[in-house]
């Protein structure tokens, strides 16, 4: 066989040529086709690894090129054809790789030069395909998030703070509301499931380039700030002032807090970038925290001394009757118990926030707004 070979050869190499065209129309896979044709290669041919290279190479400038440009063609959705190129591109260089010990070690790294030639069209404008898809997707879903809950997002007012400070002012002397607090019927516009979503495209984007500079902006920009820190601000600016109610006002910034530490501590992707700034975004985050629960305490205690001020009167803690006998102080008893009826109005109020202290708030934060209240 081998000589017959080498009398073949002798014809320009059309006789390998012909070999290698013939063994083309395979319908086997890739690296079993070419483990089998090595095997009768060696045996046939003076030079097996010179004619395997060539057979290889003449595979991948034919077959796999024509078959990788016909599937990338159609660019029309981004998605799919980012997909399919991560797809084609990885399977290539593992083929590489697999095929890589059937060429001649003149030939080494080749065809990982030929993979690239294949794919450069592609890959020259995908960092930014990648990046637009991305920023994309990550608007749309804030946007549907907001759609569902019928809220046009608002523009936080530089103001503000200002018109809080006047509202704690004269709230109590006037029934005016210069600070416009609206609490949206207790709504967080914070969602774990969007949270979610936004982090797992994240990491698709990330797993199929590490390059992409969009990703770590992206979770920044779309994750962080448009929706955990507008939540937070949303609901910084939601905290009740002094109410002159019966009722202790709904804290709904601690429901807020919990979903916010929910949010931050899902396992994010492993960009170091996006990790280091997300440090100093956690720092801001925990600032606003501070605040909001400053606030809370604030407003528990005011409605305290507004709802003590007005429901108890200093005659309360006079006896009006003398206690000599059993009868009159079993009366007396009873009269102590209707006037300090807002006495345990207060406590029976407080008990939902602690049980919402306990649900929303890690332990340290708790002791320190038990504290703040017991002083006050």
């Amino acid at each position: 066989m081998k000589k017959l070979g080498q009398i073949l050869s002798q014809f320009k190499g059309q006789c390998i040529n012909t070999y290698i065209e013939q063994s083309r129309m395979s319908d086997i896979g890739i690296v079993p086709m070419c483990k089998n044709h090595y095997e009768i290669i060696k045996k046939v041919f003076a030079g097996p690894q010179q004619v395997m290279s060539k057979f290889i190479l003449n595979f991948y400038q034919l077959k796999l090129h024509q078959y990788a440009m016909t599937k990338l063609e159609d660019k029309r959705g981004e998605d799919k054809y980012l997909k399919t190129l991560y797809e084609f591109y990885s399977r290539r260089l593992k083929l590489s790789c697999d095929l890589q010990i059937y060429m001649s070690t003149m030939d080494d790294d080749l065809l990982n030069k030929l993979t690239q030639q294949i794919f450069q069209k592609h890959i020259f404008g995908y960092v930014e395909i990648e990046s637009r898809l991305l920023t994309s997707k990550c608007f749309n879903e804030l946007e549907k998030l907001h759609l569902s809950k019928k809220h046009q997002k608002k523009q936080i007012e530089r103001f503000q703070e200002l018109k809080r400070d006047m509202q704690v002012l004269i709230g109590t002397r006037a029934n005016i509301n210069i600070a416009q607090i609206e609490d949206y019927g207790g709504e967080t516009f914070l969602s774990e499931e969007l949270a979610i979503k936004i982090l797992q495209k994240a990491n698709a984007t990330l797993k199929r380039s590490v390059y992409c500079v969009a990703t770590p902006t992206c979770l920044r920009t779309f994750l962080i700030h448009e929706h955990v820190n507008y939540a937070l601000e949303v609901g910084l600016h939601a905290v009740p002032i002094v109410e002159s109610t019966g009722t202790l006002p709904h804290l709904y910034f601690l429901d807020v807090v919990h979903k916010t530490s929910i949010i931050v501590h899902f396992n994010t992707p492993k960009c170091s970038d996006y990790l280091f700034k997300k440090r100093i975004l956690m720092e801001q985050l925990e600032s606003k925290f501070g605040q909001g629960l400053d606030r809370t305490i604030n407003a528990v205690i005011g409605w305290v001394k507004f709802y003590l001020q007005h429901e108890q009167r200093k005659t309360d803690y006079k006896p009006d009757i003398d206690v000599d006998t059993i009868s009159s102080a079993v009366r007396f008893l009873s009269i102590v118990f209707q006037k300090f009826s807002s006495c345990l109005h207060v406590v029976q109020s407080l008990q939902p926030i602690i049980q919402q202290l306990k649900i929303c708030v890690d332990d340290e934060n708790q002791k320190t707004y038990y504290t703040n209240l017991s002083y006050a």
